[in-house]
């Protein structure tokens, strides 16, 4: 990625037109790419389970109680394996535009980024087991 931005800002320097504005949109698109790599090298994204919930930090800490978790299923797409979750008290959603457009199935909330040690398919079923363990039923 590194290598086309350098790519892009040697080609905003050309003498043609054409080849410099070529040089700019390379720039525009790989530059926030790389930057976003770069923080994911320096703070990768974690995934903490406690009794009161699961925190994903990364770029962003989502926190979620266990009482606000519906479940956690695991999904195989063709590049990876995600842990999708969905949460209670949300408004039914049956759109196709769900996945097209937010890239979840129309039932989940959220996923958890697929670069975690724990495989998916273990990581979904011990946060239904957390979920099972810890849930009090409050909200």
């Amino acid at each position: 990625m590194a290598i086309f931005l350098g790519l892009g800002l040697g080609l905003i320097a050309a003498p043609d037109p054409l080849v410099a504005s070529l040089g700019w949109f390379w720039v525009v698109v790989f530059a926030p790419l790389s930057l976003r790599l770069l923080f994911n090298i320096v703070r990768p994204t974690t995934l903490a389970l406690s009794p009161e919930g699961f925190a994903i930090a990364g770029i962003r800490t989502k926190f979620v109680p266990w009482s606000k978790l519906a479940k956690a299923w695991s999904v195989r797409t063709p590049m990876h394996t995600h842990v999708f979750y969905a949460l209670t008290d949300q408004t039914p959603r049956k759109s196709f535009g769900l996945w097209v457009f937010r890239g979840l199935p129309a039932e989940a909330d959220g996923y958890l980024p697929p670069f975690l040690r724990t495989p998916p398919v273990e990581l979904a079923g011990l946060m239904n087991q957390w979920k099972a363990a810890h849930d009090d039923g409050r909200a």
